[in-house]
């Protein structure tokens, strides 16, 4: 079983390098869906939604990414 408590916000992340400070600080949250992806069952009801097509994206950034030279590739150019 995942521990949500491990999760830090994506926004201390540095995505050049992957490092990310430990312990972080993030708001605190309740519930069992919370920090989630949610998402309301009307609008993913094939009844109501035929044909729809629905896609989920990830990103990943780790350090030996970034030692491996690639560490770029995950930055966002303004």
């Amino acid at each position: 079983m995942e521990n949500k408590t491990l999760l830090g916000p994506r926004s201390q992340v540095n995505a050049t390098t992957g490092q990310f400070p430990y312990p972080f600080s993030a708001p605190g949250y309740g519930g069992n869906i919370a920090r989630r992806l949610q998402v309301l069952t009307a609008d993913v009801s094939p009844a109501q939604n035929s044909g729809a097509r629905y896609f989920v994206e990830g990103h990943y950034v780790t350090a030996d990414d970034a030692t491996a030279g690639n560490g770029l590739n995950n930055r966002v150019l303004p």
